[in-house]
């Protein structure tokens, strides 16, 4: 009686050690899936006729608005808007292209906050103006100060990121505001990374995707991209 005793002891022991660990689990993956968000493509607005200036140097800038956000490159869209904005300066009082120097600047300012990188921010700040300028200064230093452990600026190998791409393009992906590279349609690419807490997807055809993790530690994530006419 007493053996049958034990035994049902050790078997609850068990039960209870394989649900802790199938809770466990489950506390460390997370999954998220993003729904498709349409941001203007630069390259389909005609910058020049839109502004009427006859000037060559707007003839590509859609198109290297679109390569800085395809690389996540915050420097790059930066000088995209002070082109454009020298640009909206010599047009008629009042002309403005459907994408403005200030929103370009606004959002190349967000990324690199994300990058969290001071030597990009202190350039930034060169770039930048007034309250926004003292304000990126300011980060760069604080920045800068912090010991080389304590400043994320790449994707470290720490637990897996799934990212399941369900639509019918190619996306470009950044984790934390670092290019990672690219998936293609309908396809599943699994990379490392270390404390993620935000990433983001883009395709040629100007569609977005944005997933914001959950702090903490996981050891895998699986981010499902859904393609743009997805029922939801």
């Amino acid at each position: 009686m007493r053996l049958r005793s034990l035994c049902l002891v050790a078997l609850a022991v068990l039960g209870t050690a394989g649900s802790a660990f199938s809770q466990d689990k489950k506390v460390q993956e997370q999954k998220l899936e993003s729904k498709a968000e349409k941001v203007k493509a630069a390259k389909f607005v005609d910058f020049a006729t839109e502004l009427e200036l006859s000037i060559p140097a707007l003839a590509n800038l859609g198109e290297r608005i679109d390569n800085a956000r395809l690389a996540s490159d915050p420097i790059d869209l930066a000088l995209a808007a002070k082109l454009l904005e020298a640009a909206e300066s010599a047009a008629a009082a009042g002309k403005k292209a459907s994408i403005t120097s200030t929103a370009l600047l606004e959002e190349a300012v967000a990324l690199a906050k994300r990058r969290g990188d001071s030597a990009e921010l202190s350039m930034l700040a060169k770039l930048s103006s007034g309250r926004s300028a003292d304000d990126l200064t300011a980060l760069a230093k604080s920045l800068a100060q912090k010991k080389p452990e304590a400043v994320e600026t790449k994707l470290d190998l720490h637990g897996d990121l799934v990212i399941d791409n369900h639509s019918h393009s190619t996306v470009f992906f950044a984790v934390n505001g670092w290019p990672g590279g690219s998936v293609p349609p309908h396809s599943v690419r699994v990379i490392h990374v270390h404390d993620a807490h935000f990433a983001q997807a883009h395709d040629h055809f100007g569609h977005r995707w944005s997933a914001s993790f959950e702090s903490g530690h996981y050891h895998r994530y699986i981010w499902v991209i859904h393609d743009p006419h997805h029922p939801h």
